[in-house]
């Protein structure tokens, strides 16, 4: 059920949605996929919203354990330096990685996290298994 839900539910939307932005918006688009959860991880793996986590305390415990360790910390630092580099000047800035925005034809750029220490750029033509469920012509607005 986890690869069905998060292609179906996410991925299959995330590419088509950065690219269409990209056509009708001056700025430059940037899409990151967050694999690391730190202590929040569960069974099925990093949640949607986890990294929630990592931009507001959570003193109730409801993203995931009270307080961040200091791996977690420094995925907070992380996270919030590309986040305020890009407001202040439309480029998120990453140490060590080349962060490309998403082109509005050719390949599909975008950062993976791993982890604090694992950052990659990764580029494919697409995010999950879209051609699948494109063809069995669900419309979820319907």
């Amino acid at each position: 059920c986890q690869k069905i839900c998060t292609d179906l539910t996410f991925h299959n939307g995330v590419r088509e949605t950065a690219k269409l932005q990209g056509t009708i918006t001056s700025s430059d688009v940037y899409v990151f996929l967050m694999g690391y959860a730190g202590r929040a991880r569960t069974h099925l793996g990093v949640g949607h919203g986890t990294d929630a986590r990592f931009f507001f305390d959570d003193f109730l415990g409801l993203m995931g354990p009270v307080g961040l360790d200091e791996e977690e910390e420094r995925m907070k630092d992380i996270l919030l330096d590309m986040l305020v580099s890009y407001a202040r000047t439309g480029i998120p800035k990453v140490e060590g990685v080349d962060f490309q925005p998403v082109s509005e034809s050719g390949d599909f750029d975008y950062m993976f996290i791993s982890s604090p220490d694992d950052l990659t750029l990764k580029r494919g033509d697409t995010l999950g298994e879209v051609e699948f469920w494109d063809s069995l012509r669900l419309y979820e607005d319907d």
